[in-house]
């Protein structure tokens, strides 16, 4: 919106009105982009946690097969890096 305003395109002005609910708007999406992310990287702590614990618990059982199905999961997720778990920037 704020580039089609520019006088490169037509005399158009751009009112201190328009501007501020532009600016409004970039801070929002960026705002919620920071969110998700940070909801993202909670979310991955957690179910580490809990896969580090059943991890525990079938080691104490002496379940290797399973251990290691939870070590192949805890990979997996560790390694997502797509979506709401990638970089900001």
């Amino acid at each position: 919106m704020a580039g089609a305003r520019l006088r490169y395109f037509d005399k158009w002005d751009m009112p201190v009105g328009l501007f501020i609910v532009i600016m409004l708007a970039l801070l929002f999406s960026i705002y919620c982009a920071i969110s998700l992310l940070h909801s993202a990287q909670k979310a991955k702590e957690q179910i580490l946690e809990r896969l580090r614990k059943k991890q525990m618990e079938a080691k104490d059982k002496k379940n290797k097969e399973l251990f290691e199905q939870i070590q192949m999961m805890y990979d997996d997720v560790k390694s997502i890096s797509k979506g709401g778990f990638c970089s900001f920037f």
